[in-house]
């Protein structure tokens, strides 16, 4: 934790220096530098997941191509394109270190980039990127991570209306994690009018997840493109409405401000619609936990859509007191959920030394 109180107060600090270039391509950089940093140099011990990584890569780099490509064909493989890319990280001697930080690097870049394109302060964003669990979930979920790192960046085609570009993006994402797949939703939703369907829809949802569980995991079975995403219908692992409840109280701030916003251009309506889908995979969560993670590929303009709200707000003493407050309750959050207290630099394992 001590780690991150350093990161909050250089961060800060850069923040000061930088008061008057709000728009300053260096603070992105020395973002994108701290953050890699941290999560090139995490300790495998830190995250379970890595460690089931790393061991993967061992067995991957003592099988054939053939034989991948064999569990490919007969339907063993969850993502056989990720094994692939292990495969040749293992053929051309790239030790895990090393192909670790490239797929944290990869993650980074695509939130540099989405923040520098569309976010009204750098600060708060990035902020908001690991108050909200993004940067965190990042350092375990790899394949998802890389997945919705070409998610990201498939949203400037969303943006602009062009199908063909995003359904390439969306489609060369899922080669890394399937459950991208997910996001082609998007593009016939995301222009849709805000208005009370929005809320009739949310209301039926939570009532769903609440009364007809077992309904959901059934249609999940139904629906599920890959053993993976049924087996989640299988699991009685569920969490709370923590998520849920601090994704809602972001959407009903931003819904504030709703009309400026889209005055000012009215493509951002997309941030809107899909933090509100985002916000439906949520509210599944009590059913199977899982859902989360759908939720992630949408949520995460989170970070955009409340830095917009904020900076339209016309009284300057009102947007002030607004902004600490929603800085304030981010950083608690941060200590809060106590994330990173495991955090553990690499040089402190001993078996993968």
């Amino acid at each position: 934790m001590l780690l991150i109180i350093i990161l909050l107060l250089v961060m800060t600090i850069v923040k000061l220096i930088l008061y008057k270039r709000r728009k300053s391509m260096i603070f992105i950089f020395i973002m994108s530098v701290l953050l890699f940093l941290i999560a090139s140099l995490k300790s495998v011990k830190f995250a379970p997941d890595v460690i089931n990584y790393i061991n993967h890569f061992n067995k991957i780099g003592n099988q054939s191509t053939l034989s991948i490509w064999t569990n490919f064909l007969n339907g063993s493989v969850k993502d056989p394109f990720f094994d692939f890319l292990l495969k040749l990280f293992s053929n051309l001697n790239i030790n895990h270190f090393t192909w670790l930080a490239l797929f944290s690097f990869v993650f980074l870049v695509s939130i540099a980039i989405l923040i520098y394109r569309y976010s009204s302060d750098f600060y708060l964003s990035y902020i908001a990127f690991i108050s909200l669990g993004y940067f965190f979930f990042s350092l375990t979920g790899l394949r998802q991570s890389l997945a919705m790192a070409f998610i990201i960046l498939s949203y400037k085609y969303l943006r602009e209306k062009k199908f063909m570009p995003f359904l390439f993006i969306v489609l060369f994402a899922s080669l890394f994690h399937s459950s991208a797949l997910i996001f082609l939703i998007a593009y016939p939703l995301s222009f849709v009018k805000i208005g009370i369907k929005h809320l009739i829809t949310l209301l039926i949802t939570l009532l769903t997840a609440v009364f007809f569980g077992d309904f959901i995991r059934s249609l999940i079975n139904s629906v599920g493109w890959n053993d993976s995403l049924i087996s989640y219908a299988e699991r009685e692992v569920t969490l709370n409405y923590s998520g849920f409840i601090i994704q809602l109280s972001i959407f009903i701030f931003c819904l504030i401000y709703k009309n400026k916003i889209i005055q000012q251009n009215p493509k951002d309506i997309t941030f809107f619609n899909l933090i509100f889908i985002g916000l439906i995979f949520q509210s599944f969560t009590i059913v199977v936990a899982e859902f989360f993670r759908v939720s992630l590929y949408f949520s995460i303009f989170n970070i955009i859509l409340i830095t917009k709200a904020i900076m339209l707000e016309n009284d300057k003493k009102a947007r002030v007191l607004i902004y600490f407050l929603i800085l304030f309750a981010l950083v608690v959050y941060i200590f809060w959920s106590g994330t990173f207290f495991s955090y553990e630099f690499f040089w402190n394992d001993s078996f993968y030394m």
